[in-house]
């Protein structure tokens, strides 16, 4: 049967100005809003402000970085406990002695992810400084609203999903979720991710889990899963060795450890992806974290 014709509602046009008067009534009206000088203001406050809060979470990291540094200490109050140690020495003197030696072994490792953090603190708050200059390099008034509207949406978005826990990376339309610890893995498995979203992690090695969230009707690009794996062996225990063994499945192919410790799971249906790190990824990803 034919389709019947669509029928459009006429708009109202005031026949009494012309069309240039009209658009300079327009302007009369949103003029400020649009003024150049007005949305760069509002947007130099908003950046040096963000400015602000990265560069106070990048002092107090260096002063962590510092009491990390100072682990030394720890192991040569370790080998001074040891040698001090007698025939006589209990098994109370023993494990005193060891407490060192565990304390210096967290605080080195310690040491390693915060300088991580540190490099990926710095490089947000050079492309945060960038995208403030171009904001004010601007002439387009129009361009500029533009943008700011898009950034204010993104904004809006990384509020919403710092909920979250772990990390959150927004490439393109994939959103990529990196549990960094058992507590973050566990918490991402029970209250964010479905059974149709695709989880990653790395072979036989303590390492976050990573999620790539499903999307109707359309598979996850080798691109995309590039980006997971890249993510899953920079936050396991073989991010030194720049390379690893991953497998892969849907998260409804998990099935929990029975009696194992948290967030652990076993997979099926499982595929296997070999990544070698890639600093020119990596590096991408970072400025698409949203959280």
């Amino acid at each position: 049967a034919k389709k019947p014709a669509k029928i459009y509602a006429v708009r109202e046009y005031d026949t009494s100005r012309t069309f240039n008067e009209a658009v300079d009534a327009e302007y009369a009206e949103h003029g400020k809003e649009l003024s150049l000088d007005s949305l760069k203001e509002k947007a130099r406050k908003t950046y040096e402000a963000r400015i602000v809060r990265i560069t106070a979470s990048l002092e107090k990291l260096r002063e962590k970085e510092a009491e990390f540094a100072a682990a030394d200490g720890f192991k040569q109050q370790g080998e001074a406990a040891l040698a001090a140690l007698t025939g006589a020495s209990t098994k109370e003197d023993i494990a005193h002695a060891r407490r060192y030696f565990e304390t210096y072994k967290k605080a080195k490792s310690g040491l390693a992810g915060v300088r991580d953090e540190l490099a990926q603190g710095e490089r947000i708050l050079a492309e945060t400084e960038r995208r403030l200059a171009d904001i004010l390099a601007e002439t387009n008034p129009l361009r500029l609203a533009k943008a700011l509207k898009i950034e204010r949406e993104t904004a809006a978005r990384q509020r919403k999903d710092k909920k979250r826990p772990g990390l959150s990376f927004m490439r393109g339309d994939w959103l990529l979720l990196v549990g960094r610890d058992a507590k973050e893995n566990d918490e991402l498995l029970r209250r964010h991710v479905k059974g149709a979203d695709l989880w990653l992690h790395v072979r036989d090695t303590q390492g976050g889990y990573v999620f790539v969230k499903a999307r109707r009707d359309k598979s996850v690009p080798l691109n995309i899963l590039l980006d997971a794996g890249n993510l899953a062996v920079f936050y396991s225990k073989s991010r030194n060795n720049g390379k690893a063994d991953l497998f892969y499945t849907q998260v409804k192919y998990l099935r929990r450890a029975k009696g194992g410790p948290r967030g652990l799971v076993i997979p099926a249906q499982e595929k296997n992806l070999s990544i070698e790190l890639d600093e020119k990824r990596l590096k991408e990803l970072e400025t698409c974290r949203i959280d």
